[in-house]
């Protein structure tokens, strides 16, 4: 009798087990899924537009493939969905809906904001990213001016999709690119506002219009204010703001010398940049304290650079990026009210009695905040070419 009991509890337990062991039961096969690469989000009247470029692997590495670049050849890598409606997830619903296989977001490394998207406001819109588990953290955010869906059907000759060329593009020209991680944490925290880079599409050669290309390319900084972009800085702009916040990536600045189309392409490396905070009663006050050292890239003048010379091309650089750095502090204070050099930040480590008092109020605050720029830039001679090849046979003749 008792081995009878002991035989049934072994069975139980058996299939209790067996029950317990049954893992595939939610599988997902691979051909049933649709990896979205890229995705986009604009903005039309109250409605939400949502593009995703899924990859097609049937044209990946395939005997019928020529090249990665985005259906140069004629066959497409990718395929292209939009969709709108009043949500962001509700879009991406039709978008499933029209499709056979299953969305999967988790290799999703690139995602763009259309301009009248980011002008809206991304605050409430961008909700889901942090309550879908597929969203990954470390996808970057870029911007477009006009239809962020434009960029995702440009040519990307070298790379396989184009939202992994702009993704690799955004990569390479900030040292910090900005994620969803970022992103998500510069608009929970107050004194600094949210700055993002900004593509476009160009034509790769206008002056050989049968071979030229639609590709993508940086085109300034978005510049917002708490969740709502306010304005643009210009490529030139960008980058200068950009080397303000310590951000640039082998920053270039570019000095006129002597006669027309005579200039001097100064490499800076080893940068650094300092804020420092200020108050004096209910005034604000920082200095940006920028250091760096520089190598002449390129010399069209005719002038011999020795070393008094080269002291005064370490002069007119520090004074090239004070003007210019201080006209775009002051452009943000005056006409974008943007803070995103994130001089509240700055203020509250070192002054946080002070800093409570104008939290609430920050963005009234800043344009009254006086700023002041002092660069310093050393420029080395490590005996390489210095000077022009055109010095040593004088000015050339234009006749």
């Amino acid at each position: 009798m008792k081995a009878g009991k002991s035989k049934l509890a072994f069975l139980c337990c058996c299939f209790i087990t067996m029950g317990m062991l049954c893992g595939c039961w939610d599988r997902v096969e691979i051909n049933d899924v649709a990896f979205v690469t890229g995705s986009s989000y604009d903005k039309v009247d109250d409605n939400y537009i949502s593009t995703v470029q899924v990859a097609l692997p049937s044209q990946l590495g395939g005997t019928g493939s020529e090249g990665g670049g985005g259906g140069t050849s004629g066959n497409q890598n990718y395929l292209l969905i939009s969709k709108q409606a009043h949500t962001m997830y509700l879009a991406n619903k039709k978008i499933q809906e029209s499709l056979s296989r299953i969305l999967n977001f988790s290799h999703r490394r690139l995602m763009l904001f259309g301009e009248g998207f980011a002008r809206a406001g991304i605050g409430s819109s961008i909700d889901i990213l942090g309550r879908f588990p597929q969203n990954r953290l470390s996808s970057y955010i870029v911007l477009t001016r006009g239809n962020a869906y434009d960029v995702l059907t440009a040519e990307a000759p070298i790379e396989q999709f184009p939202a992994e060329m702009a993704r690799e593009i955004a990569k390479s020209s900030i040292r910090h690119p900005m994620n969803v991680k970022r992103m998500v944490n510069k608009l929970l925290t107050k004194g600094v506002d949210l700055y993002l880079p900004v593509m476009n599409i160009k034509d790769s050669s206008k002056e050989v219009p049968d071979k030229s290309k639609s590709l993508i390319a940086i085109d300034g900084l978005g510049v917002f204010k708490e969740d709502q972009l306010v304005g643009f800085l210009d490529e030139g702009d960008g980058l200068l703001a950009l080397l303000g916040m310590g951000e640039s990536v082998n920053p270039k600045i570019i000095l006129p010398r002597g006669g027309k189309n005579e200039l001097i392409i100064i490499n800076l490396t080893e940068s650094k940049t300092q804020l420092t905070p200020n108050v004096q009663g209910s005034q604000f006050a920082i200095t940006i304290n920028f250091q760096a050292k520089g190598s002449i890239l390129e010399n069209t003048s005719y002038e011999d650079i020795e070393d008094e010379n080269l002291n005064g091309l370490e002069e007119q650089c520090s004074n090239y990026i004070n003007k210019n750095l201080s006209r775009i502090v002051e452009k943000l204070q005056r006409e974008y009210q943007s803070d995103i050099f994130g001089f509240g930040q700055v203020i509250e480590s070192r002054y946080p009695l002070e800093w409570n008092k104008v939290e609430d109020r920050w963005h009234e605050v800043f344009p009254t905040v006086k700023v002041s720029v002092h660069s310093t830039i050393h420029l080395e001679s490590t005996n390489q070419l210095m000077n022009s090849l055109s010095t040593k046979g004088g000015r050339q003749s234009n006749d």
